[in-house]
């Protein structure tokens, strides 16, 4: 509703209302806040509206702006209800069997987020809490990678007016007579009166109307709320015959004004004498429910209807393993005699007169589920105990409603149930009230008995011989019985100021309960995923096995965490029915991350040209880093990228110092062509797969391949180790003396192959000072070979060409 529309709504109350007491205007809710998008039950924004007595309507305004206004335009529903946090289906779920909602108490409206701003008005709302709650559409299935692209932020904006009349302009009533004068300077006039909280129904009467004309001019509506002054309703009417009318109200809100609108003609004086009266549901007199109704007992209701029997109202317990201070749990109980309390509150129910007990729940309350169960002994528990025959078949009817006391044969807009006792059927039944609003409940239980007819097979109604025996429990859990069933977890949350409960589901069930599962997946499949998403870390073996060849012995020991840690982590993350979690998710979770990042940067240190020490240092440094990052921000493109960039930046500055060095391609072309390229092919690809390709849909399929494409590049990057080289292609000597160990001697041809050709080794304290290549002291036979004190090592192809080589 737009602006021109709350302008005419005030237009109406100047003119049509005329000289009734204007109402005030507050402004008393303002909010922004930023949305999410609708995963699971919970993903709501949630906002509470205070709402005063004698409330005309609400008028609230809503906006839903962007951050960017490249990103797209959504639809975000809006729900208001006054009947505690809005009981709907956001997006088609259904909710659990023997769910009582109560849709036509909900109101709702769409708006864009294009930051144009959309208002409707409220009418009728009761005093208390409006509750809104807006609904973003479910996000898209792709799954992105946070940083990567654009983040489009959602924010709501509500602003609510409330238009209410202050209480010193309505006049109160009480239950009984009331003169009423209305003067030609006041001719419309609003009267607020409350019901007893166990009335059945009331009647208004108008008699003596006196005035100036020979009829009484003058109109009469008696209504719940103050909404239907905006139209001009027939509804709750008073129409005067004989200078008299009445009006009866049957099952009236309690705890909540009801009002009398008077509207006189103008410069007409009129005196009314009105008389309000209730009939309410006496407390029951009746030890023994064999024993005749009294007279003081009965309350006739209407024509049909039955007789009413109060039974009292419940009581509250907290169970003792309750947190302290929680009444998520909380059970309502009957009191016996001894003042002991009683979860399991037995009835004996009649045909004669509907039993009616209530209980009252606070706003807080409003967070959690109500369920109530009900039974009934079965046919075969009456004949082992001995009860009458059985031709005669027994129902008993039992309605919950909230705020309204009616018999279970007009239980309109509570739920209804019917237990039967009949052989084959269920003796028991349960209604589940999610978000209950506050205030106070009934609860009416009658019986009915009837024959079948062997030959039509209808059921003809007949007189109840005996009562029967009723069980009720009430009580409070959070979310469904304190759970969600087999594929959610139960969660608190916080929002406008209220703790309340909702389901996490999980395995592609939804719903209030996670019990709708028309877009579950099947076992098979959640299986196939795990066993994809865990087994596909296999593939990291081969390059486990070529590290350890390799003498690559850091690089392995990294490889094998990662498989270890990845195969654990999407064991306990990928399905939550087929789970297992050795630690916490969360370390699990950085185990994993923190692996594969790590993987990519002792193969990148690897492929660089640098000094065991240097290599040492960078694999501390590496890990110091990623570390920092994952916990910074696990999910971030910077702390992911960041490390490989670095990795990459050290290979290639190594690579540029070798080709100056050696002044020629370093690695050779053979090895780029053959390993390094495809290597990188590899891993780019499985970059590619893994933060532009992934959905819910194929994540088990994608991120499988990553883990094999990841694994693969390994066995493609990992250069050969130098001295393994040197040994396979040259022969070279490995000299273990002092603190040498298997260094070359001297420069190198090619890419990483010693040279050792042309070369004398001695000992320095042995090398003779003239250029024959003489010992001192030593025969000629010792020349070439290892002499008492050292060795020599002589070029035997060409000894015009030596040349010493000092250790």
């Amino acid at each position: 509703m737009q602006l021109k529309q709350i302008t005419w709504i005030l237009a109406v109350l100047a003119s049509s209302i005329n000289a009734w007491p204007q109402p005030s205007e507050s402004i008393n809710w303002d909010l922004r806040r930023s949305l999410v998008e609708y995963k699971m039950y919970a993903a709501v924004n949630l906002g509470r509206i205070d709402v005063p007595l004698h409330t005309l309507a609400v008028n609230i305004s809503v906006a839903v702006e962007r951050n960017d206004n490249s990103c797209p335009v959504k639809d975000v529903i809006v729900f208001a209800s006054t009947d505690g946090i809005p009981v709907v289906s956001r997006d088609g779920e259904a909710f659990p069997n023997n769910t009582f909602t109560n849709a036509s108490t909900v109101y709702n409206i769409t708006v864009l987020s294009n930051n144009e701003t959309a208002s409707w008005v409220l009418e009728g709302v009761t005093p208390g809490s409006l509750f809104l709650m807006a609904v973003m559409p479910n996000p898209d299935s792709r799954i992105k990678q946070k940083g990567l692209g654009k983040s489009c932020r959602y924010y709501l904006t509500t602003r609510a007016k409330v238009i209410f009349f202050k209480e010193k302009d309505i006049e109160p009533l009480h239950m009984g007579h009331k003169d009423l004068f209305i003067t030609h300077s006041n001719q419309q006039q609003i009267f607020s009166f409350q019901v007893p909280v166990d009335s059945l129904f009331y009647e208004v009467e108008i008699k003596g109307c006196n005035s100036m004309n020979d009829s009484c001019p003058v109109k009469i509506f008696v209504l719940e709320s103050l909404g239907p002054l905006l139209h001009d309703s027939k509804s709750g009417q008073c129409v005067m015959v004989n200078r008299s009318c009445s009006v009866k109200m049957m099952a009236p809100i309690v705890q909540s004004a009801s009002y009398l609108v008077v509207s006189a003609e103008k410069d007409v004086n009129i005196s009314l004498n009105v008389h309000i009266k209730s009939s309410e549901c006496v407390k029951r007199l009746r030890p023994n429910m064999t024993e005749p109704l009294s007279e003081n007992f009965q309350t006739e209701l209407d024509a049909g209807e039955s007789l009413c029997s109060f039974a009292g109202q419940l009581g509250r317990e907290t169970p003792s393993g309750a947190a302290e201070g929680s009444s998520f749990f909380d059970h309502f109980v009957a009191w016996d005699e001894h003042t002991s309390p009683h979860t399991i509150i037995s009835e004996k129910v009649s045909d004669v007169d509907f039993i009616v007990q209530r209980f009252n729940l606070r706003t807080a309350d409003t967070g959690s589920s109500l369920r109530l169960d009900v039974q009934v002994p079965s046919l075969e528990d009456l004949d082992r105990k001995g009860g009458e025959n059985n031709s005669s078949n027994v129902r008993v009817d039992l309605c919950l409603i909230p705020r309204r006391l009616v018999s279970p044969k007009s239980c309109g807009e509570g739920k209804l149930i019917q237990v039967a006792l009949e052989k084959g059927k269920p003796n028991k039944h349960h209604i589940i009230v999610p978000y209950p609003p506050g205030g106070v409940w009934y609860i009416s239980l009658q019986s009915a008995c009837y024959e079948q007819d062997k030959k039509s097979s209808e059921r003809i109604p007949k007189p109840c011989t005996k009562p029967v025996v009723t069980n009720v429990t009430v009580h409070l859990s959070p979310c469904v019985d304190g759970g969600c069933g087999e594929y959610g977890s139960c969660n608190l949350y916080l929002g406008a100021g209220l703790l309340y409960s909702a389901c996490d589901c999980f395995s592609g069930w939804r719903g209030y309960g996670c019990n709708d599962g028309s877009q579950a997946e099947s076992a098979t499949i959640e299986k196939l995923a795990v066993y994809l998403l865990t087994l596909s870390n296999l593939a990291f073996l081969p390059g486990i096995c070529l590290a350890v060849y390799r003498r690559f012995y850091t690089e392995a020991l990294v490889y094998a965490y990662n498989m270890f840690f990845s195969t654990f982590y999407h064991a306990c993350d990928t399905s939550r029915i087929y789970q297992l979690c050795i630690l916490e998710y969360n370390t699990l979770s950085f185990a994993d991350f923190f692996a594969s990042l790590m993987s990519f940067w002792v193969t990148l240190m690897a492929m660089a040209r640098l000094p065991a020490y240097p290599r040492a240092l960078l694999h501390v440094c590496g890990a110091v880093l990623i570390a920092l990052g994952e916990v910074h921000n696990r999910h971030g493109l910077i702390e992911q990228m960041l490390p490989l960039a670095l990795g990459i930046a050290v290979m290639f500055l190594s690579w540029g110092i070798e080709i100056y060095k050696r002044k020629r391609l370093f690695p050779s072309r053979a090895r780029l062509l053959k390993f390094v390229l495809p290597g990188v092919a590899l891993a780019v690809l499985g970059l590619v797969l893994n933060l532009a390709l992934e959905t819910k849909e194929n994540y088990k399929y994608v991120h499988s391949s990553w883990h094999v494409l990841e694994a693969t590049a390994i066995c493609f990057l990992l250069p050969p180790h130098t001295s393994s080289l040197a040994r396979r292609k040259t022969g070279a000597l490995s000299i273990q003396s002092g603190d040498i160990s298997q260094h070359p001697l001297v420069g190198t041809s090619g890419d990483e192959d010693p040279v050792l050709s042309h070369i004398t080794l001695q000992r320095a304290d042995q090398a003779e000072r003239g250029g024959d290549g003489s010992l001192p002291g030593s025969s000629p036979e010792s020349t070439g070979g290892i002499s008492q004190n050292g060795f020599r090592l002589h070029n035997r192809t060409n000894r015009r060409q030596n040349r010493n080589f000092i250790l």
